[in-house]
């Protein structure tokens, strides 16, 4: 099978992805790699998206691109199978061929050269069965190959990733995606699809500072809305490493002014290594989704954490002007002992909800709503108790 390798860069709107993503595409090339660059702002349209629409649409780029990698993977086991096949009749032509030396060889007695033309028969028989099996083996690859192809072509971001590149099963193929993935959890779909198709997977986190990422956002004719682009700063979460083992093969590159040799240098490194090493699939259902149900309580447990720290910070800030430093001091104790068993709270009802129903993608977004109104409640009730002991 060629080899794959799907390849994450993530960072702030007007970083340098896209521009890292041609340098990236022509070193591959130079390498004999085919590539494939799937950008979201272009297959998701610039509008003013309601967030249930925008994750909508999120979604359907992922959809097409499972599609894609399936076509990818199965269309390269029929080439492996359709040069089994060449091979195997080209094993029965050279067998026909030694049971015709065989009869011109054969000086034996009538009966006996009557018995071996009788077998001779039988196996010339069976060799022309052999040929129509596979005549028809080649037919179904020749059909499935035809259904695979006319799969969805009423899809628009199927069409597009389809126009995108032309593999041709033989040459390894680089699958770039283009994207702001400032929450774990999107990366972390990738991950799965690598997985499940054993491929490769790396990340590369395109650092800029905000401030420049702001000013060159105003040079573009498609902006990002400014206030946009600092919920992503605060909601960014970059790589890490050490604390999740599927982000192990992951780069920091500074994009500030631009990306040195060196850096794309380890960057095709880093390439060069995920596509030699791909990804095992689960042995069962049972352990992926274990591994999903945890991936997605860290990450709802990490938001939630950084939701209490900003409410907290808000009720310290109005409180300030209006308490002494010892009752402050006794608030904020309050609060972040609040704090904790609140997130205990919520980690103990977010496995009860996956216990109960295991097979139901949990609502990540309705269940930190739901938390945060909560966690505000009982804080400003903190606060009006200090205030009015």
């Amino acid at each position: 099978m060629s080899r794959t390798c799907l390849c994450v860069l993530c960072g702030l709107p007007a970083a340098g992805k896209s521009r890292l993503a041609d340098v990236l595409r022509g070193r591959a090339r130079s390498r004999g790699w085919e590539t494939l660059l799937v950008t979201y702002d272009e297959l998701i349209p610039a509008r003013d998206w309601r967030e249930d629409e925008w994750k909508q649409q999120r979604k359907t780029v992922l959809t097409c691109l499972e599609r894609f990698l399936h076509q990818t993977h199965t269309r390269t086991d029929l080439t492996h199978t359709h040069t089994d096949l060449t091979h195997t009749h080209t094993d029965l032509t050279h067998t026909r061929t030694d049971l015709t030396h065989t009869r011109t060889d054969l000086t034996h007695t009538r009966t006996d050269l009557t018995h071996t033309r009788t077998d001779l028969t039988h196996t010339r028989t069976d060799l022309t069965h052999t040929r129509t099996d596979l005549t028809h083996t080649r037919t179904d690859l020749t059909h499935t190959h035809t259904d695979l192809t006319h799969t969805h072509t009423d899809n628009d971001m199927w069409m597009q990733l389809q126009r995108s590149r032309c593999h041709t099963n033989t040459q390894p193929l680089l699958v770039l995606l283009d994207d702001n993935f400032y929450y774990q959890s999107m990366r972390y779909q990738i991950y799965q699809l690598a997985r499940k198709y054993s491929m490769g997977f790396c990340q590369v986190l395109v650092r800029c500072p905000l401030d420049i990422c702001l000013q060159r956002n105003q040079r573009r004719s498609l902006r990002v809305p400014d206030e946009v682009m600092l919920q992503m700063s605060e909601r960014m979460e970059p790589p890490n490493e050490s604390r999740n083992s599927w982000e192990q093969q992951s780069l920091t590159v500074d994009s500030t002014d631009s990306v040195t040799e060196e850096d794309v240098q380890k960057l095709m490194d880093l390439l060069q290594s995920a596509m030699e090493n791909p990804l095992r699939p689960f042995q069962d259902d049972c352990q992926q989704k274990e591994a999903d149900r945890q991936i997605c309580a860290t990450n709802v447990l990490h938001r939630a954490d950084q939701m209490c720290r900003r409410l907290i910070s808000q009720a310290m800030t109005s409180a300030r002007d209006q308490a002494s430093s010892d009752v402050l001091k006794d608030l904020a104790k309050e609060l972040n002992e609040l704090k904790t068993h609140f997130l205990q709270e919520l980690k103990k009802e977010m496995f009860h909800q996956m216990s109960l129903c295991p097979e139901e993608p949990m609502n990540t977004e309705k269940l930190l709503m739901t938390a945060a109104r909560t966690f505000e409640r009982d804080a400003q009730h903190c606060v009006l108790k200090q205030r009015f002991s």
